[in-house]
C-alpha cells in the first residue's frame, strides 16, 4: 500500500500471480461515437472556445460568416452589423475574409506554393537541416 492507504502496483505479481494492471478492463468504443446536441465552437482569430448544447452561435458569444469563418463577435469589423438567427455576419464584417488577420495555416500554404514546395519537401528539408525539434525551435524562433 501506499501514502493515504491508496494500493501501489509496480507491475509485479500479486499473491494470485496477477498484477492489478492486468486486472483492469478498459471498455473501448469502435465505430462513430457521436452526442449530437452538443457543440463546439473555437475562434479562428484568437482560438477562445467554447462547448454547447443546443445554443446558437451568437449565445455564446460567435459567429461565421458566408464563407465558414467562426469567430468571436469581438472580432466582428462591425459591432453593429446584423446577425442572422443563425448566428451568420456576411463576409463585410470577417477580418478574415478582409485579410485583416490571417491565419497561422494560411501563412503555411501561401509560403508553400510561393515557393512551389510541397509539404513532403518541406519535411525532409526540416529532417535534413535538423536533428532535433529544439534546433528546429532554436532556429524559428530565436
Amino acid at each position: 500500500m501506499g501514502r493515504n492507504g491508496q494500493i501501489r502496483d509496480n507491475g509485479n505479481d500479486n499473491e494470485q500471480g496477477l498484477s492489478l494492471k492486468s486486472k483492469i478492463k478498459m471498455k473501448i468504443r469502435h465505430g462513430f461515437v457521436s452526442n449530437s446536441s452538443s457543440s463546439s465552437y473555437v475562434c479562428e482569430i484568437c482560438h477562445s472556445a467554447t462547448e454547447v448544447y443546443d445554443t446558437p452561435l451568437t449565445e455564446v458569444g460567435f459567429c461565421q460568416c458566408d464563407y465558414g469563418h467562426v469567430f468571436c463577435l469581438e472580432h466582428s469589423l462591425n459591432q453593429n452589423a446584423p446577425v442572422n438567427d443563425d448566428g451568420c455576419v456576411t463576409v463585410e464584417v470577417c477580418p478574415i475574409c478582409k485579410l485583416k488577420l490571417i491565419s497561422d495555416r494560411m501563412f503555411v500554404d501561401y509560403t508553400q506554393k510561393r515557393i512551389g514546395i510541397s509539404r513532403d519537401e518541406m519535411l525532409k528539408d526540416i529532417k535534413n537541416r535538423f536533428k532535433t525539434y529544439k534546433e528546429l525551435i532554436e532556429y524559428v524562433y530565436e
